[in-house]
């Protein structure tokens, strides 16, 4: 279980089941709240990005798992992917998800993952520390990567359900005020009013005369958060596979050194899939076509789990 303490909640708050590819409505702000039916057989969690959310990947994964090897066995798989995640998000989100007991879990990378000109904390997993590991605030990495904003900020939002609420609501009302434009207008209109419950988007924060020198770098503190990560993921003996997803995008350096971090490691692995990047299966540099694109990640997603949770 989480290391800390949950405040009360004075607001009753609804909970949201996460399985197969029922997905947490809200991102961050569902996340203290997701629950999972009991477990029933070996256990598969994601913690990906937009393309393990908004793909049909997992769909393809879920359709096909009765394919592993009998002697993996029947598989649950649960999807907790956030669009645009990065490795400090990660190291918050998957307190959250541990409380499931994973039998695995798979982590997908990218460039975003570890740099590029984005935010440290591109989902803003900073504001549910209180929620998911004060511990981890006495860290002096961790503690690093805030500033006063974000301890004041991430306080209110956990012990404030009111605040949280606003967020909710917020979200609810910019989606039905969506579906209904769309479908009369052909137009989402509620994405193009920015909100003063969200922090500025991360792209009004990027000198863009600056971007050829930034967009392929690491973030300073990249390698130290995925080596904090890692042992967190070994103290817990939380059985892992990292994955570079296929895609086109940048080349940071810390993919040349991935073997190294994951070296001597009793739980964690890692697998470099970048290379299977064929761009006539994909919609953009990283997202999988509907079809074959999909089809051909989620099997080999399928292909680690079978290898990972063969007895």
């Amino acid at each position: 279980m989480p290391v800390g303490f949950r405040c009360p909640y004075i607001i009753p708050h609804p909970q949201y089941e996460v399985t197969g590819n029922r997905q947490i409505p809200y991102e961050y702000h569902g996340l203290p709240f997701s629950k999972m039916p009991p477990k029933q057989h070996k256990r598969v969690i994601l913690l990906g990005n937009s393309v393990l959310k908004n793909t049909e990947v997992v769909d393809y994964m879920l359709a096909l798992r009765h394919a592993l090897p009998k002697r993996v066995g029947k598989v649950e798989i649960a999807n907790f992917s956030m669009a645009g995640t990065t490795i400090a998000d990660y190291i918050f989100f998957y307190n959250y998800v541990k409380k499931f007991e994973p039998d695995l879990l798979i982590v997908h990378l990218d460039a975003i993952t570890f740099g590029t000109g984005e935010l440290l904390y591109r989902k803003n997993a900073q504001k549910i520390i209180f929620h998911a590991d004060m511990k981890a605030l006495w860290n002096p990495l961790i503690l690093s990567t805030f500033d006063r904003n974000d301890l004041v900020e991430s306080f209110v939002y956990s012990h404030c359900p009111l605040y949280r609420w606003l967020f909710i609501i917020k979200y609810t009302v910019q989606k039905k005020i969506n579906a209904f434009c769309d479908r009369f207008f052909g137009i989402p209109v509620m994405d193009l009013i920015p909100s003063p419950l969200e922090p500025v988007a991360q792209w009004d924060l990027i000198d863009l005369a600056q971007w050829d020198e930034i967009r392929d770098q690491e973030f300073p503190q990249a390698r130290a958060l995925l080596s904090f990560f890692i042992d967190q993921l070994e103290h817990d003996r939380q059985k892992t596979v990292f994955i570079r997803q296929e895609t086109e995008s940048i080349d940071l350096p810390i993919f040349d050194v991935m073997d190294d971090f994951v070296k001597d490691k009793k739980y964690v692995n890692y697998h470099d899939f970048h290379y299977y990047y064929d761009k006539h299966y994909f919609e953009d540099p990283i997202h999988p076509d509907a079809k074959i694109g999909s089809l051909k990640v989620a099997m080999r997603l399928l292909q680690v789990i079978g290898e990972y949770l063969k007895p």
